[in-house]
């Protein structure tokens, strides 16, 4: 059985803020719509039903009908936001790859890497 996640997935869905009273912008023409938002909405349910199954069960033993299910939605619905069960863990692992990369690279430029935990250092 292979876990990926725990039992509380973040969410690694770019862009729409599912928070009300949220300032975040769409884009530069101005804030997302209501479709927009809603459309994040069941991504992002549909993501962590999946991602909690998965973790529950094992990536093999879920369906997508298990996954449509817990997420309140049909499974055309699923597919209409994701290709595939597969495609539910790339997007996930690829919106966690940007957000890993962004926080590096907010990074002061000058900060040294951290002391690794064992073992000599490599600095000096």
């Amino acid at each position: 059985m292979c876990t990926l996640v725990s039992l509380e997935a973040p969410r690694y869905h770019s862009g729409v803020s599912t928070r009300p009273g949220s300032t975040e912008t769409g884009s530069a023409a101005g804030p997302f719509t209501l479709a927009q938002r809603k459309r994040q909405l069941v991504a992002t349910e549909l993501t962590e039903a999946s991602l909690q199954l998965f973790a529950l069960k094992g990536f093999d033993a879920v369906t997508v009908d298990e996954i449509a299910s817990a997420s309140g939605v049909s499974k055309r619905t699923f597919f209409r936001y994701f290709a595939s069960k597969e495609d539910v863990v790339v997007q996930f692992l690829a919106g966690m790859g940007t957000d890993i990369r962004a926080a590096l690279a907010a990074r002061p430029a000058a900060e040294r890497p951290p002391r690794r935990c064992c073992g000599p250092s490599p600095y000096p």
